[in-house]
């Protein structure tokens, strides 16, 4: 007689069938590049726009941050690149500007 965890066990987890494999490394390999496409194409560009940040200045930024402070430095990267970016314009170029 099954015990009651093998019985939960057993349903929890269907049976892998021959087909079950391919589907599962497509789902998997269609996850990963969409993921990839995400996050180093789609959220650069957008972010750049919305704060009028350059993409390549996005994408260095959050790697340099995800480096420096890990998952933290990462989030507020861009936040900081605009920051930095709005004080040279400010700060340096009208400076030269005015001279």
């Amino acid at each position: 007689m099954p015990s009651l965890r093998s019985t939960a066990v057993s349903a929890a987890a269907p049976p892998l069938n021959e087909g079950c494999l391919p589907v599962a490394i497509a789902t998997l390999a269609f996850y990963i590049a969409y993921r990839l496409a995400e996050d180093y194409l789609i959220v650069p560009r957008v972010m750049g726009r919305t704060v009028q940040v350059p993409a390549i200045v996005s994408m260095i930024s959050v790697l340099v941050g995800g480096v420096l402070l890990g998952i933290i430095g990462a989030l507020i990267a861009i936040p900081v690149a605009a920051a930095i970016r709005l004080l040279l314009q400010e700060i340096t170029f009208r400076r030269l500007d005015q001279s």
